[in-house]
């Protein structure tokens, strides 16, 4: 995690030890199921707990653990939380008022639709983050239909059958499926298809390098501004276009009339172009770029 001088003081409450204050900047629950739920920093206002241990602060132990990450690590268990109280996190900027990343950055859009202004397990802008297949909220070493969790082959062969592929519903916006919600939380979703077309026909865009990183640099009607670097994308073993395309998943499925689709819609660009309506097929490791309205 990236370290910042501008931390939020968090007070931990135990019902059998004294305070704890600890200057926190990233606070994420992890669950038995290997789920996480990111709470953000500066928006977590008190967290209580009960039966809690002081000398099981310090262990390494992760699943169903409290990890609260400031200048030190804290792992509580999951089960000795009370209660969580969080500060709502509605500021929004025009550019990054900071190197407190995320923002949420106002573009001036109809839709009133606020853009990150950096990716998924991004600390900046221009650095790439996380790659994830489309509905799964955990990285890989490796993006293939075979160990795409929604993929079952049923009939013991490798062809795309498009029964194979399990259906989430056709927008996993706001759902467990949904990464920038589990690990962001409920301010945070994946773009839609429509959100993604809004942000080409109503912003300006341009080639550009941040920090000597490739990418396109979107400007709104209001002068907002985010930028998204060309991170590539991960597929089969190979990492491919890294630096000369960014592509970017939606949470809409494209739709198949007859059964669960294999593919959804990504916002992809390089040097000439910015588009919106081809499909990628699910299982492919992109990037993630939230929104909050």
């Amino acid at each position: 995690m990236k370290k910042t001088t501008s931390l939020r003081l968090i007070t931990i409450i135990s019902l059998l030890t004294a305070a704890i204050p600890m200057s926190a900047q990233h606070l994420y629950l992890h669950y038995d199921d290997g789920k996480v739920l990111y709470l953000g920093k500066d928006n977590v206002d008190s967290i209580t707990f009960s039966n809690y241990d002081a000398d099981s602060v310090y262990h390494d132990e992760i699943v169903t653990q409290v990890i609260h990450t400031g200048y030190t690590k804290y792992f509580i268990p999951v089960s000795s939380i009370v209660n969580i109280s969080c500060v709502a996190q509605d500021k929004s900027y025009s550019t990054c008022p900071d190197d407190n990343h995320p923002h949420m950055i106002d573009l001036g859009l109809p839709s009133g639709t606020k853009w990150a202004c950096c990716n998924m397990d991004a600390s900046c802008p221009e650095e790439y983050g996380g790659y994830y297949a489309w509905g799964e909220t955990s990285e890989k070493s490796d993006y293939t239909k075979d160990n795409y969790f929604f993929w079952t082959d049923m009939n013991g062969n490798s062809t795309f059958d498009y029964g194979e592929y399990q259906d989430l519903g056709s927008d996993i916006a706001g759902t467990s499926y949904d990464v920038a919600y589990v690990k962001w939380g409920s301010n945070w979703r994946m773009p839609s298809v429509d959100q993604i077309i809004e942000l080409i026909s109503k912003c300006s865009s341009k080639w550009t390098q941040a920090n000597g990183v490739n990418g396109r640099e979107f400007t709104g009607p209001n002068g907002g501004q985010v930028f998204m670097p060309a991170a590539g994308q991960r597929w089969n073993g190979k990492f491919t276009t890294e630096g000369s395309g960014g592509f970017y998943w939606s949470s809409t499925e494209n739709p198949n009339p007859d059964s669960p689709s294999y593919v959804a819609y990504p916002l992809d660009f390089d040097s000439g172009s910015v588009n919106w309506y081809y499909y990628t097929f699910r299982y492919g490791g992109l990037s993630i770029r939230p929104v909050s309205k």
